[in-house]
This record gives structure tokens, C-alpha cells and sequence, in this order.
């Protein structure tokens, strides 16, 4: 008899140890509410419930949103079609940054993505060599479980920090008042859309 596992199961069962969050050197002010006193924000579970989300998440679909619908509006205007620049770049009007602030954001949000990409490269080569191990991603009889890649645990933490770095380096580019409105704008539409799986089921 054989275990069937699936490729997300697979990939979540290599990596779910690295899964860790590192808390940054990054240190706010005391008794300004208006930053949060630890590098997590509050989200939604699938049962409902309030989970605390480590904050590099949703710095990090921030940054990955700014990056790619201002490439997109980029492409847009090269082909004339200015009408769908602007509604690519509605996302970052939002924050009500103004244009230079808004530049420094894009400028920011391009470097996270350069980050992560270098980052996850390394980790996809890691990733590939250990699901080579599972033969058409299936246990045969007798076959172990690797252990925990202790180099992705190292590349995660490495993924996490490079985020936190980004965010600090936005708050020292826009200064506090700036940077409120960016880190309200995540409170307000990214957090609540990121909703966390407590369970992995194997299929």
C-alpha cells in the first residue's frame, strides 16, 4: 500500500516547519497606538476566530500588489491605453500618498520584490531536489519522511526579515505621518482579506 500525497500537501509538509517568524530589530516608539507594539496584525481563521498574523504577510502582498499593478500601468501607458494605467494605479492612490511619497513606495515595494524573488529562487532549488525524493510525489512502503530542511528554515527567516527591512525602510523614507497612512491602508484592506487555514488535510 502506497500514500497518494498531493502537491501542496507535499510542498506544505517540507516547508511548514520554516514557517516561523522572525521579529524584527525595528523598534516604534512607546505609546504611539498609532504603530503596532509587535510585528503582527490581527486576521480572520476559516472557524471565524481573531488570529494573529505575523506582519510580514501582509507587508509582503502589499509590496507584491504596488509592484505589479504599477508594471502593469506602466505597460499600459507604452500602449496608449491611459484609461487602464489609471485604474491599475487606483490601488496605490488609495493610500493617499502623495506623487513623490507614492514614487518612494513604488521604488520600495520593487526592491522587496527583487528580494523575495533571489530568495525564493534558492528556496525552489532546495524544494525540487526534496520532492524528487518522493517519486510522483507518492510514499512508497518503508520510504521516511525527510526531516525539516534546516536551509529552508534559514531562507524563510531570511524571506521574513528581507519584508521587515522593506517596511522599516519605507518608514524612514516617508517619515511617520506618511507611513500611517500605508500601514492603515494594509489594516484596512489587506488584513481582513487574509484568511488562516488552521488544518492541512491529506487527500
Amino acid at each position: 500500500m502506497r500514500k497518494k500525497l498531493g502537491m501542496s500537501v507535499l510542498i506544505a509538509a517540507i516547508v511548514v516547519s520554516a514557517l516561523t517568524f522572525k521579529h524584527s530589530a525595528m523598534s516604534f516608539q512607546q505609546g504611539d497606538s498609532s504603530h503596532p507594539s509587535s510585528n503582527s496584525v490581527t486576521g480572520n481563521s476559516v472557524a471565524g476566530a481573531s488570529v494573529s498574523i505575523p506582519e510580514h504577510i501582509p507587508y509582503r502582498i502589499f509590496f507584491h500588489n504596488v509592484y505589479v499593478l504599477n508594471r502593469e500601468a506602466e505597460k499600459a501607458e507604452k500602449d496608449n491605453k491611459h484609461i487602464a494605467a489609471r485604474t491599475y494605479r487606483t490601488y496605490i492612490e488609495q493610500t493617499g500618498l502623495r506623487e513623490g511619497q507614492a514614487q518612494k513606495l513604488i521604488q520600495i515595494a520593487s526592491t522587496c520584490e527583487d528580494k523575495v524573488n533571489a530568495i525564493d529562487q534558492k528556496a525552489k532549488v532546495i524544494i525540487d531536489h526534496r520532492k524528487a525524493y518522493y517519486k510522483d510525489g507518492i510514499v512508497a512502503i518503508g520510504q521516511q519522511y525527510l526531516p525539516p530542511s534546516e536551509e529552508l528554515q534559514a531562507l524563510q527567516q531570511q524571506r521574513n526579515k528581507a519584508i521587515l527591512e522593506c517596511r522599516d525602510e519605507l518608514l524612514k523614507a516617508m517619515g511617520e505621518k506618511d507611513f500611517d497612512l500605508v500601514h492603515h491602508f494594509i489594516q484596512g484592506k489587506v488584513v481582513p482579506k487574509i484568511t488562516v487555514s488552521t488544518n492541512v488535510k491529506v487527500k
